[in-house]
Protein backbone atom coordinates (compact mmCIF):
# COMPACT_ATOMS: atom_id res chain seq x y z
CA UNK A 1 0.00 0.00 0.00
CA UNK A 2 3.35 2.01 0.32
CA UNK A 3 4.03 2.49 -3.71
CA UNK A 4 3.92 6.14 -5.39
CA UNK A 5 3.64 7.21 -1.85
CA UNK A 6 0.13 6.20 -1.27
CA UNK A 7 -1.03 5.62 1.87
CA UNK A 8 -4.14 4.81 4.40
CA UNK A 9 -6.31 7.31 5.54
CA UNK A 10 -8.92 5.44 8.30
CA UNK A 11 -11.98 6.78 9.73
CA UNK A 12 -14.93 8.90 8.57
CA UNK A 13 -14.23 11.76 9.72
CA UNK A 14 -10.29 12.40 8.24
CA UNK A 15 -11.70 10.32 5.29
CA UNK A 16 -14.64 13.16 4.84
CA UNK A 17 -11.62 15.73 5.49
CA UNK A 18 -9.62 13.79 3.10
CA UNK A 19 -12.04 14.52 0.35
CA UNK A 20 -12.67 17.92 0.74
CA UNK A 21 -8.89 18.42 0.69
CA UNK A 22 -6.85 18.67 -2.63
CA UNK A 23 -5.29 15.46 -2.21
CA UNK A 24 -5.32 12.74 -4.75
CA UNK A 25 -7.33 10.11 -3.61
CA UNK A 26 -6.90 6.20 -5.53
CA UNK A 27 -9.48 4.30 -4.12
CA UNK A 28 -12.17 4.12 -0.63
CA UNK A 29 -13.20 1.10 0.72
CA UNK A 30 -16.57 1.01 2.25
CA UNK A 31 -17.81 -1.24 4.76
CA UNK A 32 -21.19 -2.68 2.62
CA UNK A 33 -22.83 -2.77 5.91
CA UNK A 34 -22.42 0.37 7.59
CA UNK A 35 -25.52 2.65 7.68
CA UNK A 36 -24.42 6.56 8.58
CA UNK A 37 -24.84 9.76 7.38
CA UNK A 38 -21.26 10.08 6.84
CA UNK A 39 -21.15 7.24 4.29
CA UNK A 40 -23.65 8.51 2.65
CA UNK A 41 -21.68 11.67 2.15
CA UNK A 42 -18.30 10.17 1.71
CA UNK A 43 -20.19 8.43 -1.41
CA UNK A 44 -21.61 11.72 -2.95
CA UNK A 45 -18.17 13.07 -2.17
CA UNK A 46 -16.49 10.42 -4.67
CA UNK A 47 -19.33 10.68 -7.18
CA UNK A 48 -18.56 14.28 -7.54
CA UNK A 49 -14.73 14.01 -7.00
CA UNK A 50 -14.90 10.83 -9.80
CA UNK A 51 -13.05 8.65 -7.04
CA UNK A 52 -13.45 4.89 -7.12
CA UNK A 53 -15.17 3.22 -4.36
CA UNK A 54 -15.19 0.11 -3.42
CA UNK A 55 -18.44 -1.83 -0.86
CA UNK A 56 -17.00 -4.80 0.98
CA UNK A 57 -17.08 -6.84 3.98
CA UNK A 58 -15.87 -5.64 7.24
CA UNK A 59 -13.11 -8.35 7.50
CA UNK A 60 -11.60 -6.51 4.71
CA UNK A 61 -11.63 -3.77 5.92
CA UNK A 62 -9.81 -5.18 8.99
CA UNK A 63 -7.06 -7.04 7.26
CA UNK A 64 -6.13 -3.46 5.56
CA UNK A 65 -5.80 -1.77 9.00
CA UNK A 66 -3.13 0.17 10.44
CA UNK A 67 -5.06 1.40 13.36
CA UNK A 68 -8.10 -0.90 14.34
CA UNK A 69 -9.99 2.38 14.08
CA UNK A 70 -11.28 2.43 10.58
CA UNK A 71 -15.04 2.77 11.60
CA UNK A 72 -15.77 1.14 8.15
CA UNK A 73 -14.25 3.58 5.79
CA UNK A 74 -10.00 2.98 4.65
CA UNK A 75 -9.36 5.19 1.76
CA UNK A 76 -5.66 4.87 -0.52
CA UNK A 77 -4.41 8.65 -0.73
CA UNK A 78 -1.25 10.58 -1.42
CA UNK A 79 0.53 10.83 1.21
CA UNK A 80 0.87 13.95 2.90
CA UNK A 81 3.70 16.34 1.65
CA UNK A 82 6.20 18.60 3.51
CA UNK A 83 7.00 22.07 2.49
CA UNK A 84 9.65 24.70 2.25
CA UNK A 85 9.74 26.56 5.31
CA UNK A 86 11.75 29.28 4.21
CA UNK A 87 9.24 29.35 0.97
CA UNK A 88 6.20 29.48 3.12
CA UNK A 89 7.48 32.55 6.06
CA UNK A 90 8.66 34.67 2.77
CA UNK A 91 4.92 34.12 1.53
CA UNK A 92 3.70 35.10 4.64
CA UNK A 93 6.09 37.86 5.80
CA UNK A 94 3.27 40.33 6.27
CA UNK A 95 0.74 38.42 8.38
CA UNK A 96 0.66 40.19 11.33
CA UNK A 97 -0.30 37.44 13.87
CA UNK A 98 0.89 34.70 12.23
CA UNK A 99 1.38 31.61 14.14
CA UNK A 100 4.02 28.68 13.84
CA UNK A 101 4.63 25.47 16.41
CA UNK A 102 7.82 23.47 16.35
CA UNK A 103 7.37 19.98 17.60
CA UNK A 104 10.79 18.45 18.90
CA UNK A 105 10.98 14.87 19.14
CA UNK A 106 7.39 13.76 19.80
CA UNK A 107 7.56 10.50 19.87
CA UNK A 108 4.06 9.18 19.88
CA UNK A 109 1.73 8.80 17.38
CA UNK A 110 -1.06 10.04 19.01
CA UNK A 111 0.28 12.73 20.45
CA UNK A 112 1.74 14.20 17.47
CA UNK A 113 -1.89 13.84 15.60
CA UNK A 114 -3.60 15.67 18.92
CA UNK A 115 -0.58 18.03 18.22
CA UNK A 116 -1.78 18.40 14.68
CA UNK A 117 -5.66 18.85 15.39
CA UNK A 118 -5.03 21.35 18.35
CA UNK A 119 -2.81 23.40 15.92
CA UNK A 120 -5.39 23.87 13.18
CA UNK A 121 -8.14 23.65 15.50
CA UNK A 122 -6.16 27.32 17.20
CA UNK A 123 -5.35 28.82 13.63
CA UNK A 124 -2.11 27.88 13.70
CA UNK A 125 -0.43 28.07 9.62
CA UNK A 126 2.50 25.73 10.03
CA UNK A 127 4.22 23.33 11.96
CA UNK A 128 7.44 22.51 12.16
CA UNK A 129 8.90 18.66 12.88
CA UNK A 130 11.97 18.48 14.39
CA UNK A 131 14.26 15.51 15.72
CA UNK A 132 15.61 12.37 14.40
CA UNK A 133 13.59 10.31 16.82
CA UNK A 134 10.72 11.95 16.05
CA UNK A 135 7.70 10.08 15.00
CA UNK A 136 6.30 9.49 11.42
CA UNK A 137 3.32 10.70 9.43
CA UNK A 138 1.46 6.97 9.79
CA UNK A 139 -1.85 5.93 9.31
CA UNK A 140 -2.12 6.28 13.18
CA UNK A 141 -1.27 10.27 13.28
CA UNK A 142 -3.84 10.75 10.35
CA UNK A 143 -6.86 9.04 12.47
CA UNK A 144 -5.25 10.90 15.38
CA UNK A 145 -5.81 14.32 13.56
CA UNK A 146 -9.06 13.77 12.09
CA UNK A 147 -8.50 14.97 9.13
CA UNK A 148 -6.96 18.32 10.36
CA UNK A 149 -3.54 16.75 8.73
CA UNK A 150 -4.77 17.43 5.09
CA UNK A 151 -5.20 21.40 6.62
CA UNK A 152 -2.35 22.53 7.68
CA UNK A 153 1.32 22.83 6.09
CA UNK A 154 4.00 20.53 7.32
CA UNK A 155 8.02 20.87 7.48
CA UNK A 156 10.78 18.84 8.29
CA UNK A 157 13.66 21.00 9.09
CA UNK A 158 16.42 20.71 11.67
CA UNK A 159 16.11 22.14 15.11
CA UNK A 160 18.84 24.96 14.53
CA UNK A 161 17.92 25.54 11.20
CA UNK A 162 14.33 26.28 11.93
CA UNK A 163 15.37 29.18 14.86
CA UNK A 164 17.59 30.77 12.88
CA UNK A 165 14.67 30.92 9.54
CA UNK A 166 12.35 32.11 12.04
CA UNK A 167 14.73 34.54 13.63
CA UNK A 168 15.48 36.18 10.46
CA UNK A 169 12.04 36.79 9.40
CA UNK A 170 11.40 38.31 12.98
CA UNK A 171 8.89 35.62 14.35
CA UNK A 172 9.17 35.64 18.45
CA UNK A 173 10.52 32.39 19.96
CA UNK A 174 8.30 30.89 22.73
CA UNK A 175 9.45 27.49 24.50
CA UNK A 176 6.74 25.80 26.55
CA UNK A 177 9.03 23.95 29.56
CA UNK A 178 8.05 22.81 32.66
CA UNK A 179 11.47 25.33 33.84
CA UNK A 180 9.91 27.76 32.05
CA UNK A 181 10.52 31.56 34.95
CA UNK A 182 6.85 33.08 33.76
CA UNK A 183 3.39 31.86 33.45
CA UNK A 184 2.31 31.60 29.72
CA UNK A 185 -0.66 34.18 30.64
CA UNK A 186 2.42 36.80 31.55
CA UNK A 187 3.68 36.69 28.37
CA UNK A 188 2.86 38.62 25.43
CA UNK A 189 1.57 35.84 22.62
CA UNK A 190 0.50 38.32 19.79
CA UNK A 191 1.99 39.48 17.06
CA UNK A 192 4.21 36.58 14.89
CA UNK A 193 4.96 34.00 17.23
CA UNK A 194 6.27 30.31 17.39
CA UNK A 195 5.73 27.78 19.90
CA UNK A 196 8.16 24.97 20.88
CA UNK A 197 6.58 21.94 22.71
CA UNK A 198 8.71 18.59 22.89
CA UNK A 199 9.06 15.11 24.70
CA UNK A 200 7.29 15.26 27.79
CA UNK A 201 10.35 13.36 29.01
CA UNK A 202 13.65 16.25 28.15
CA UNK A 203 13.82 19.54 28.57
CA UNK A 204 15.43 22.43 26.53
CA UNK A 205 19.22 21.87 26.96
CA UNK A 206 20.64 26.18 28.32
CA UNK A 207 22.50 26.51 24.59
CA UNK A 208 18.62 26.29 23.52
CA UNK A 209 17.30 28.41 26.16
CA UNK A 210 19.68 31.23 25.27
CA UNK A 211 17.96 30.62 21.50
CA UNK A 212 14.73 31.70 22.33
CA UNK A 213 12.90 35.02 23.42
CA UNK A 214 10.82 33.43 26.56
CA UNK A 215 9.70 30.20 28.51
CA UNK A 216 7.14 30.10 29.98
CA UNK A 217 5.14 27.31 31.54
CA UNK A 218 1.74 26.02 32.91
CA UNK A 219 0.80 26.29 36.40
CA UNK A 220 0.65 22.92 37.74
CA UNK A 221 -1.50 22.78 41.09
CA UNK A 222 -0.83 18.89 42.46
CA UNK A 223 2.06 17.49 42.34
CA UNK A 224 1.94 15.76 38.81
CA UNK A 225 4.80 17.79 37.14
CA UNK A 226 3.44 18.30 33.85
CA UNK A 227 0.29 17.94 31.32
CA UNK A 228 0.27 15.91 28.08
CA UNK A 229 2.06 17.96 25.00
CA UNK A 230 -0.96 18.62 22.74
CA UNK A 231 -2.85 19.26 26.04
CA UNK A 232 -0.61 21.85 27.24
CA UNK A 233 0.05 23.46 23.52
CA UNK A 234 -4.14 23.77 23.55
CA UNK A 235 -3.54 26.29 26.28
CA UNK A 236 -1.46 27.82 25.36
CA UNK A 237 -2.01 28.28 21.89
CA UNK A 238 -5.94 29.54 22.85
CA UNK A 239 -4.87 32.22 25.32
CA UNK A 240 -3.15 34.12 22.47
CA UNK A 241 -6.72 33.98 20.74
CA UNK A 242 -7.88 35.39 23.74
CA UNK A 243 -5.60 37.82 24.33
CA UNK A 244 -5.79 38.93 20.34
CA UNK A 245 -9.90 39.20 20.74
CA UNK A 246 -10.73 39.25 24.22
CA UNK A 247 -14.34 38.67 25.31
CA UNK A 248 -15.36 38.61 21.18
CA UNK A 249 -14.74 34.91 20.58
Amino acid sequence: MQERNLVLVEGLNPVVELLNSTRYIKKIYLDKNLKSPKKQKILELSIRKKILTKECKRSYLDSLSKTGSHQGVIALAEGIKFSSLKKFLEKTKKESNLSIVIARNITYEHNLGAIIRTCVGAGVSGLILTGKSGVKLTPVVERASMGAISEISLFRESFYSSLKLLKYFGIKIIALEVTGYKYYFEEDLTGRTAFIVGSESETLKENVVNKVDSLVKIPMISRIPSLNVSVSLGIVLYDKIRQLYGNNV
